[in-house]
């Protein structure tokens, strides 16, 4: 088990750049137009890791069970996961951007980055698609648990460095930008989901 750990583990950190490119149009824009004061930014950023790392889990649990029967994870997937993250952001900044938020201002919820992490960890990109297949190898729940755990905390240190822009929300003009960035990266991805469908 400490080698398989140690091989997630280096796949994650080799592969941690690839991650926070492809985390970072979800959570920084998010992370941006929310109130400055680092115990919010904390509990976002924790949030949106417990959500990629329940992902992970159940991606792991999951392919593992398929693995003993030679299964793959459905293709559709990836399109489902892009459209829902798209639609999340993008009423996200409507409630963020309404004058009277009203009924709309709940989809800017404490709940927000913890959907949007776990609709970002089932994405499925390159380093997590070399996870997938050595997935299929392994032949045990437990042993796919102990690898993807230790992908997920290779790939989180890089991901975790989007808290340092935090400080740049001190600049209102910024944070208004970064609202509306939401809309247009909600826009992009729901777009993504819906060509991955068709």
């Amino acid at each position: 088990m400490k080698a398989l750990f140690a091989e997630g583990l280096a796949l994650g950190l080799s592969t941690g750049l690839y991650c926070l490119g492809a985390c970072a149009p979800f959570l920084v824009p998010y992370l941006l137009a929310e109130e400055t004061g680092w115990r919010r930014d904390l509990t976002v950023l924790g949030k949106f890791l417990i959500g990629r790392l329940a992902a992970y889990m159940l991606f792991a649990v999951v392919v593992g069970y398929l693995g003993a029967r030679a299964a793959t994870p459905p293709p559709w997937l990836t399109g489902v996961a892009f459209l829902l993250c798209g639609l999340a952001l993008i009423g996200y900044a409507v409630a963020r951007n309404a004058p009277r938020p009203g009924a709309c201002g709940r989809l800017a919820a404490p709940g927000m980055p913890l959907l949007m992490g776990f609709l970002a960890g089932i994405n499925i990109c390159p380093p997590f698609t070399a996870g997938l297949v050595r997935l299929l190898t392994l032949g045990s729940v437990g042993r796919c648990v102990v690898y993807f755990a230790a992908f997920y905390l290779g790939t989180t240190v890089y991901v975790a460095a989007t808290l340092l822009l935090a400080p740049l929300k001190a600049v209102p003009r910024l944070r208004a930008a970064a609202s509306i960035a939401c809309g247009l990266s909600g826009l992009w991805f729901a777009a993504m989901g819906l060509a991955a469908l068709r």
